[in-house]
């Protein structure tokens, strides 16, 4: 077998680096089915990528497809063109416009590190990132900051950017992929006359995110990037009860916008530890040390000596105008108050989400969704559904032959893409970057 020539189902052939995001013959994913999938974190994921499929193929001239045009599909694609120029990308997206989920969101906000809170420089505010780099903004304003360097990259490395790609299927088998769209004219950024190709090629990223997000349609509720206005107080004074359905970052974070006054990750952080550096440390200790079940029991032996300074700061801020019941995910059946610490949200969310149950802002229930809202007499409107969303199904759509690959998908699944850096300093080449 040559040194090219390993990708097949036997994934023991496969490069240990890249085994995590191997899911057939030359077809990559980027955080497809991770946990901690910041949009820092889906950029450290697609830098590692590229620089491992760099080292592994960049003496060739490579045909290179990248599904997605979200940050983590623009990044990939940057990375590559800059330390391959003999290497042709094309990116595919079914929206109409790059970035699409946080272009114009201005409710929700974004930093690159403090979801690792309580560990230590979580707070920097600075992304740190050798290509498509940002600050903390809101999530409108890193979107412009990414799609201008993105720009530049196109100036300079001329990929193939495709758009309102409604249509698009893969043959894993011979890396074939056939599309209904517009190509961006690079310098123009007009849409080009609608096509449909088919092509081959040498290897396919998947940046597709996560896909939609799932929930009773009964109660529909607003995508998570989509504007809202769960942080503002109520003009007309009434008050008003929500249920929340779901215990991950996106269900917690709308807890905390309902619950706290002024709520924004890192302000309220500043707010309620300040530069309060045994805290941190201690709290960081308890997360590398304890297991998620234990989590719970372990914040509560801490809370006189270390949290109770934060909690009696958190009941000041508690909003008047709402009352929030927090209902556990319905997979978990019975269980208790503990099992809301089990699940994977960022350990932030966990330590805010225990210090606000400590000083009553909210009701967990454990109880159907629907016995809930009638229980509670909660309006369908105020029903705030985080369910999660189908990556799977996302990956069903995309392949003609998914059946073929959903034994490969599952051992995918079971090796996590690390968010430490794995590319050396220096590794991307400045003089196209700047």
């Amino acid at each position: 077998m040559s040194k090219f020539d390993f990708f097949n189902l036997n994934r023991e052939n496969i490069p240990v680096g890249l085994k995590p995001y191997t899911i057939a013959k030359n077809i990559f994913a980027i955080g497809i089915f991770e946990k901690g999938v910041t949009v820092y974190n889906q950029q450290v994921r697609a830098l590692n990528l590229a620089y491992l499929l760099s080292n592994q193929f960049g003496a060739q001239e490579k045909k290179v497809a990248i599904i997605g045009a979200g940050v983590a599909g623009l990044t990939a694609a940057a990375a590559l063109c800059v330390n391959n120029k003999n290497w042709k990308v094309s990116v595919f997206e079914r929206r109409s416009d790059l970035c699409p989920l946080q272009q114009g969101n201005d409710t929700r906000w974004l930093h690159p590190h403090i979801y690792s809170w309580p560990a230590s420089a979580s707070t920097n505010p600075a992304a740190a990132l050798p290509l498509m780099n940002w600050r903390a903004g809101r999530a409108s304003d890193v979107a412009d900051e990414i799609l201008k360097q993105w720009e530049s990259i196109q100036d300079k490395c001329n990929p193939s950017v495709y758009v309102e790609t409604k249509y698009i299927k893969i043959l894993s088998k011979t890396c074939e992929i056939e599309w209904l769209g517009y190509r961006i004219s690079p310098k123009t950024d007009h849409l080009q006359a609608r096509s449909g190709m088919r092509d081959t090629f040498d290897l396919i990223i998947l940046a597709t995110g996560f896909g939609e997000e799932v929930g009773p349609a009964e109660f529909p509720t607003i995508s998570y990037w989509r504007n809202e206005t769960y942080v503002q107080p109520r003009l007309d004074e009434k008050f008003q009860r929500f249920l929340i359905s779901g215990h991950g970052d996106g269900a917690l974070i709308d807890l905390f916008r309902l619950r706290i006054e002024r709520f924004r990750q890192d302000r309220i952080i500043h707010d309620l530890f300040g530069r309060n550096s045994d805290a941190q440390t201690r709290l960081n200790e308890i997360f590398l040390t304890t297991k998620s079940k234990d989590i719970f029991a372990k914040l509560i032996s801490i809370e006189k000596e270390i949290l109770e300074p934060q909690i009696a700061i958190l009941r000041t801020r508690l909003r008047k105008d709402t009352q929030v019941f927090l209902q556990a995910d319905p997979k978990f059946g019975d269980c208790e108050i503990r099992d809301l610490f089990k699940g994977k949200a960022s350990n932030m969310n966990r330590i805010l989400l225990f210090l606000l149950l400590r000083c009553g802002g909210f009701t967990p229930i454990f109880m159907d969704l629907h016995v809930a809202v009638d229980k509670f007499g909660i309006a369908p409107s105020n029903v705030v559904c985080r369910h999660g969303t189908d990556p799977v199904g996302v990956l069903n759509a995309l392949f003609i032959d998914y059946d073929d690959l959903s034994s490969s998908i599952r051992k995918c699944r079971g090796h996590e893409q690390k968010v430490e850096v794995t590319w050396p300093s220096g590794f991307w080449k400045s003089e196209v970057v700047s």
